[in-house]
């Protein structure tokens, strides 16, 4: 195995292909279901599957087992929900399949598998052990990201295949057991439905109806079969007949069938009324429709067959819904003044149950037998139980307004999944059966994405922040982790960024949008909820400061800025004295701050010149700061473009004559994630930038003989950290490293990896780690090794923020669904993890 610059591994070991295509097919086709589990659940099997390429062909190798074994195969099963949960991961990163694994549920085999694995492998591998992790099954088990917001997903029958309908206007289809993306059509759709044989999918227009191959039958993937004229209003209602050679459409108040094979109308029906909901009967036989009232009508006859009574039927039935139930004997509506279902067998017009669910909500799904309804939430879901004495339980997972619902039946052990479409640009798709009291979450998530997270000095506690919605502090000495403190805002503030614990771990300070807000952790707390606390608001006397640092020391609390209107100045602002928190922290509630005149620092750079990064040094007395040209900072601005073009120079400071001593220019072009921090040695800057890279030649620029020379360059991210020397400025080591990383920790008396041999040049950096977030993963790579560390990432959110303790040892990530998680190196003793 070689590990290539940029952290990612090379596995010059050869696989046999033939026996991982073949061996899997054999052993299902020979009902050997006993040897089937011992191989197919194995890691090094999973591993060898995903590394060559063959993730999606895994996936349904375990969903045919599952499907096909007679005995229920608990460990087949488990395997199967986690590599198809987890199956986009693993498809690009092959080698985090015992990361992935060790955050199943403690309970389920693929964890303790992983854990026996990870035992006999920790010299080779390293992972992380998520102690906040839910300890039940989730009921979210994929997640299928689109280009654009999505505003309908369709199942087909047996839950072989989902269709989404985004707003770029295309459709996307999905293979729903191993969710790989099959293809990608251009259609301003309103609905999609199905063939039963899965030869193709019909997409309604506005004005059409548009037939597309799917690949199997004789047909094209992707390519448009037939356009058959038709006019579809936005509540139309969709039937394929068992044959699939007719499609049937219910549309402005008409009925009309058309050939699927040669697009010719073939009866077209006026139903005499304007639905306001309609629905097909299973069998396609009947139409359920909302009008004035409510009532079946035969597609054959044409007559009404059975009228449904409901008390005191509104006028007004816009936006009500009507559905049956799978086997065809039942039928509920959703009306402005409640729900009712209704026995469709008997002469009875009488509804058998009435709920108080009304149809004032967006959209309303229900599963095939009736027995739950789902309503949205903006980004959550309410799921109302039926059978269950009418109990309602809560899905969480979107960030984004969540705009329909499907439900799959018909195929065995799948036919409990319901997909849901979301603005946030994904499908997720949900186990029913796993929709249990227990299925809320058993840590607290936030209300919005995590935007910041930060660590107590002795690593006991943890502060997180969703800027806009909730502050947090954890206590990490509990497992799992609990919120001890919720940080109110003062009054007229709104919840900032988290900056910084005290040393004594006391003191909170937050980033406001007009200054900064502290809070006492020891103050009294909010009698109603016995957590909250109320903190102090210190105004900045400046025009929107853009913070680069807060820090407690030992002369109190001070923060560094630049203000808008004067980008070239560098303000560091004491906030709070030493004498002030001393009395703060005897007296808890009743802070004094009358009669404090801070008396703030300028250090002057330059009216050309935009300050991106600053630090202060332990001892207070030197300053260091990163500054760009003011119009390359206006340009990457503008452009989006988030790196500036040229060359960043560095200054130290003197902090008591605000005086240079002395100022680098750096050779360096298109940067950006300034960062400094203080060693002993001196200043430690990191910066992003973007290197030249010259594109590798593809299989057809080979045949057509075109040179790599010709071809153009591509620009790549590459993380550069350069020590300075204290006392000269002069750069004593530089260090690069492929990657995006944001965030640099110094070393301590823990290192990652005991295993790798340091580069002798490197000693300075040894220990060291670099962290950045890369595609919604955390990468942590060791320094003066490049070996990567440890990565981290969950299959249903993306982390937009992380921290790591004092020790190394621990690390916090938040996450775009507001869920915290708390991380360990996995460290093997003995026989324990």
């Amino acid at each position: 195995m070689t590990i290539k610059k940029d952290g990612s591994a090379v596995h010059n070991k050869r696989y046999n292909l033939r026996m991982l295509t073949e061996l899997p097919y054999h052993l299902i086709q020979g009902h050997m279901w006993a040897e089937a589990e011992e191989i197919m659940t194995n890691i090094p099997w999973l591993e060898a599957k995903c590394r060559v390429g063959k993730t999606y062909e895994l996936c349904l190798e375990l969903a045919e087992a599952c499907i096909g074994c007679d005995s229920e195969s608990s460990k087949l099963d488990d395997f199967y929900r986690f590599i198809r949960a987890n199956t986009h991961i693993l498809q690009q990163n092959p080698d985090l399949i015992c990361q992935q694994a060790l955050n199943q549920p403690d309970s389920s085999l693929c964890c303790q598998m992983a854990k026996d694995y990870l035992k006999d492998h920790h010299n080779k591998i390293q992972c992380w052990i998520d102690i906040s992790k839910d300890q039940s099954a989730s009921p979210q088990i994929m997640t299928l990201y689109h280009q654009a917001p999505v505003k309908l997903c369709v199942f087909s029958k047996k839950c072989t295949f989902l269709a989404s309908i985004c707003e770029d206007n295309t459709v996307r289809v999905w293979r729903v057991a191993n969710a790989e993306h099959l293809m990608t059509v251009d259609s301003d759709a309103v609905t999609a439905i199905f063939s039963s044989h899965h030869n193709w999918i019909a997409v309604a227009e506005q004005n059409a109806i548009k037939i597309f191959g799917m690949g199997q039958g004789g047909t094209s993937k992707g390519k448009l079969i037939r356009t058959i004229t038709a006019s579809v209003d936005h509540i139309p209602a969709l039937f394929i007949s068992k044959s699939n050679k007719d499609i049937h459409l219910v549309s402005y108040g008409k009925y009309q069938i058309f050939n699927a094979q040669s697009g010719k109308t073939v009866q077209r029906k006026e139903i005499r009324v304007r639905p306001k909901a309609v629905a097909f009967s299973p069998d396609g036989k009947s139409l359920a429709i909302i009008s004035k009232k409510i009532f079946l009508w035969s597609c054959s006859t044409e007559q009404e067959t059975k009228s449904f009574s409901a008390d005191k039927l509104p006028s007004d039935l816009n936006n009500s819904k009507v559905a049956f139930s799978v086997d065809g004997k039942r039928l509920i509506a959703v009306l402005p003044n409640g729900s009712y279902v209704w026995s469709i067998n008997g002469s009875s017009p009488n509804p058998i149950k009435r709920l108080s669910q009304n149809c004032l909500t967006p959209w309303i799904g229900f599963s095939p037998d009736l027995n739950l309804i789902v309503i949205p939430e903006f980004n959550r879901l309410a799921v109302l139980n039926i059978p269950c004495q009418n109990s309602w339980l809560n899905l969480e997972g979107h960030v984004g307004q969540v705009t329909s619902c499907s439900f799959a039946y018909g195929a065995k052990k799948l036919h409990t999944l319901m997909a849901t479409s979301s603005e946030d640009k994904t499908v997720r798709i949900w186990d029913c059966s796993l929709l249990t009291p227990s299925a809320d979450r058993e840590m607290p998530a936030h209300g919005g994405a995590v935007k910041a997270c930060v660590y107590s000095s002795d690593g006991s506690k943890a502060a997180t922040t969703s800027p806009g919605n909730s502050s947090w502090v954890w206590s990490i000495a509990t497992n799992p982790p609990k919120v001890i403190k919720i940080l109110r805002p003062p009054h007229s503030c709104t919840v900032g960024r988290v900056a910084c614990f005290s040393d004594d771990d006391q003191f909170v300070a937050s980033y406001c949008s007009l200054g900064i807000d502290i809070w006492n952790l020891n103050s009294s707390t909010d009698t109603y909820d016995g957590k909250s606390i109320t903190g102090e608001h210190r105004l900045l006397p400046y025009i929107n400061p853009t913070h680069l640092f807060t820090v407690f020391n030992q002369d109190g609390l001070y923060s560094c800025f630049t203000p808008s209107n004067r980008p070239g100045i560098l303000i560091l602002y004491p906030v709070v004295s030493e004498d002030i928190l001393a009395q703060w922290r005897i007296h808890k509630d009743n802070p004094n701050f009358y009669g404090y005149n801070p008396y703030p620092m300028e250090f002057e750079h330059g009216q050309m010149y935009q300050i991106t990064a600053a630090a202060i040094s332990t001892s207070g007395e030197t300053l260091a700061s990163m500054q760009v040209p003011l119009r390359a900072h206006f340009q990457a601005t503008e452009e989006k473009q988030f790196y500036y073009n040229a060359a960043p120079e560095v200054i130290l400071w003197d902090v008591i004559t605000q005086q240079r001593i002395w100022h680098i220019e750096l050779q360096s072009n298109l940067t950006k994630h300034h960062g400094i921090i203080f060693h002993k040695t001196g200043p430690v800057v990191l910066m992003q930038q973007k290197v030249s890279e010259m594109r590798k030649t593809t299989a057809r620029q080979r045949r057509l003989k075109i040179e790599s020379s010709h071809l153009p360059e591509e620009k790549i991210p590459e993380a550069i950290i350069r020590i300075f020397d204290l006392e000269s400025g002069e750069i004593m080591d530089t260090y690069s490293e492929t990657g995006e990383y944001s965030h640099l920790f110094e070393a301590n008396q823990y290192s990652l990896s005991n295993i790798v041999t340091f580069d002798t040049h490197l000693q300075k950096l040894k220990g060291w780690l670099l962290g950045g977030i890369s595609n919604g993963m955390l990468n942590i790579i060791e320094l003066a090794t490049g070996r990567t560390a440890t990565r981290f990432v969950l299959s249903n959110t993306k982390v937009t923020s992380f921290n790591m303790s004092w020790d190394r040892k621990f690390a916090v990530a938040g996450c775009a669904n507001g869920q915290v998680h708390f991380l360990r190196i996995a460290i093997v003793k003995g026989n324990t993890i």
